[in-house]
């Protein structure tokens, strides 16, 4: 079966067929996810762990020798590297990309940390375990910008991640450049010495209050109920009423000795927004959602969020991924109408039709594969012309009566595209283009005997036009 026949004798077929596909493509199209950094499975793992007051031969020695040897011990393991610094240990960990399940091996890692921490010395404070992802690339950043307090700036930006937690897509939302809060107490030293109370009674009375024991459970009515003691602070006034000592009528409380206030852990770092105190705010998606959808979602979130703000605070849009998104997708639609222009212009010194519609142009079709009544062709194409040339001349004279030359385009029947003519689709091909010419002659004749009357009625009943009647083999 010839394809390129069959669609183009049926060409109705074949524009139903093409206007499903074109549809179906640009549902894809306007459906797939769209965002800037692919999603797959790496299997790249970090662990970085903080040691503080460390110098580095010692991190080097007593905490990334001992990972790197507890990673040695896990299958499918191709590359290990670390770097070391005061103070700071990180180690990358690269498994097998074969691997099926990525997450098997972020397990057996979480594992292994598990099982070596207690090892490891009392100066780290914390380790931190990243799996490599790149759908995990935030899309959306925030500048929370303010001459206040860190601590207005923290509570703020605590606010508004839990709106950006809610909306639907957004995987993880974290806040950069905010120092942990804390509780300062300031004392005074010659205070304390004239009171007689030392340091060591101050930290252990404020830990004391500061605890919650479990107090065990009680049987009542059937009922059990769990006990504890409630030592944890509410607020400040509950610090600065703390007792240190108590000597008969003689009480002295932290207040008698010191001042108590917020205060912010010490920064290793600060964040700046256009030279300005600010706080960051990101948000990343989740796997296979739509970047604009995520966005759109945010931004109505951000847009209730600036209504809530005083005027010493502005939230800014640092950075939108979308806007990238967008320019990529622009270009590849530059870069697909190009390609069409570029095959349409080398199409065109073929003709428009063969710009549009397409010829088909063939080698040497075997006779086994033509029907019956259908001799072979050395080469094939689409016909868009056909030239006549004729000549009247007397029979008995040979007087030349006239003579015409004309050229004209064949109607439906030279789109057949396929590899051979049958005889029938040649006669369809030309037949339109002779009926004109012989109505033409026809004419001519009829004006030069002047024709009149019952003469002309007489010959319009009698004319049949070329290729009325079937075709004989």
């Amino acid at each position: 079966m010839n394809i390129a026949g069959f669609a183009v004798r049926n060409w109705q077929f074949t524009l139903v067929i093409s206007l499903l596909f074109a549809a179906l493509g640009y549902n894809s199209f306007m459906s797939v996810p769209r965002a800037e950094d692919p999603t797959f499975d790496a299997p790249f793992f970090t662990v970085i762990t903080i040691a503080s007051g460390m110098e580095a031969a010692e991190v080097e020695k007593l905490v990334t020798d001992r990972i790197e040897d507890a990673f040695n011990e896990l299958d499918d393991v191709e590359k290990i590297e670390s770097t070391t610094n005061a103070g700071l240990s990180i180690v990358n960990i690269q498994f097998d990309w074969a691997l099926p399940d990525m997450d098997r091996k972020y397990d057996e890692i979480i594992r292994e940390m598990n099982r070596l921490r207690p090892d490891l010395p009392d100066a780290v404070r914390s380790v931190t375990i990243r799996k490599g992802e790149p759908g995990q690339t935030n899309i959306v950043q925030f500048a929370l910008v303010g001459d206040v307090s860190y601590r207005e700036l923290t509570d703020r930006s605590r606010d508004l991640k839990d709106l950006l937690e809610g909306v639907v897509g957004v995987r993880q939302v974290e806040i950069w450049g905010a120092p942990n809060p804390e509780v300062r107490v300031a004392l005074d030293l010659a205070r304390m010495s004239r009171l007689g109370v030392t340091l060591d009674q101050v930290t252990r009375a404020i830990q004391g209050e500061n605890t919650e024991i479990p107090g065990g459970s009680v049987q009542a009515g059937g009922v059990r109920y769990n006990l504890k003691t409630t030592g944890s602070y509410n607020n400040l006034y509950e610090v600065a009423d703390t007792i240190v000592t108590a000597a008969g009528p003689n009480v002295v409380y932290v207040r008698d000795i010191g001042e108590v206030a917020w205060a912010e852990e010490e920064q290793v770092y600060t964040t700046r927004f256009n030279g300005a105190k600010a706080i960051f705010i990101t948000a990343n998606q989740r796997d296979g959602q739509n970047v604009f959808d995520v966005r759109d979602g945010i931004m109505k979130q951000i847009d209730e969020f600036r209504t809530t703000l005083p005027d010493d605070l502005q939230l800014v849009t640092g950075f939108d991924q979308t806007q990238a998104v967008a320019s990529r997708l622009d270009q590849l639609g530059t870069d697909f109408l190009i390609a069409v222009s570029l095959v349409l212009l080398t199409l065109l010194p073929l003709g428009l039709r063969a710009a549009l519609v397409g010829v088909d142009v063939g080698g040497t079709v075997p006779a086994g594969d033509l029907p019956p009544d259908v001799g072979p062709l050395d080469r094939v194409l689409n016909i868009g012309k056909l030239r006549v040339e004729m000549e009247l001349v007397d029979s008995e004279t040979g007087e030349r009566i006239a003579a015409m030359v004309d050229k004209t385009n064949l109607g439906a029947g030279a789109e057949v595209g396929a590899e051979y003519f049958s005889r029938l689709e040649r006669f369809a091909a030309a037949r339109e283009a002779f009926d004109e010419w012989a109505s033409r002659v026809r004419e001519f004749l009829d004006s030069a005997h002047e024709l009149t009357g019952a003469d002309a009625e007489r010959a319009n009943k009698a004319y049949k036009p070329y290729g009325a009647e079937p075709v004989s083999k």
